[in-house]
């Protein structure tokens, strides 16, 4: 803003400024780490998520730090959280009641990952089966288009398209 000031003259405007109005007590948190320095050194960051906004942010990722803030806060519920051991520790030691929940990215995550290693898994199997189906009465070939030449005219286009780019695949893997 280009105003000229020392870091003394905004400690005494700010503590001059009225006190903000108290805002409820956390009663549903999210826990996570962030990198401040990939592989080097991380942060904890604890997001009040009924409000969606920040309450706290620490310095590394231990299970100490943690426990003891969230006993400070025993209004906390529920903790969406990580995968992480130490935060499941903290929550464990300093509410015991506090029931723990994976955090939607986590679950998300897992399952992409399980359904990655399914169709991997099945990929074979996946493929004799597209091979095999029918579709509105029509059997679908082994390049997965229609037999017969009904087809409208986008759907000819692309499948010439597509037979087009094959066409060039097979010619390149010749090639190599």
């Amino acid at each position: 803003m280009g105003l000229r000031t020392n870091a003394d003259t905004v400690l005494r405007e700010l503590r001059r400024a009225p006190e903000r109005k108290r805002k409820p007590r956390p009663r549903v948190v999210g826990i996570d780490d962030w990198a401040i320095a990939l592989g080097h050194q991380y942060g904890t960051i604890i997001v009040d998520m009924e409000r969606r906004e920040p309450i706290a942010v620490f310095a590394g990722r231990e299970a100490i730090a943690v426990a003891a803030w969230t006993r400070a806060h025993p209004s906390i519920e529920i903790v969406a959280r990580e995968r992480a051991g130490a935060y499941s520790e903290a929550v464990d030691i300093a509410l015991p009641v506090a029931k723990q929940v994976s955090d939607r990215w986590y679950l998300l995550s897992n399952l992409r990952d399980n359904v990655e290693r399914l169709l991997y898994r099945l990929g074979p199997q996946l493929r004799q089966a597209a091979q095999q189906v029918e579709v509105g009465g029509v059997t679908l070939g082994r390049q997965g288009v229609p037999s017969h030449t009904s087809l409208r005219s986008w759907q000819r286009l692309s499948d010439q398209r597509r037979a087009t780019r094959l066409a060039l695949y097979e010619r390149v893997l010749a090639a190599v």
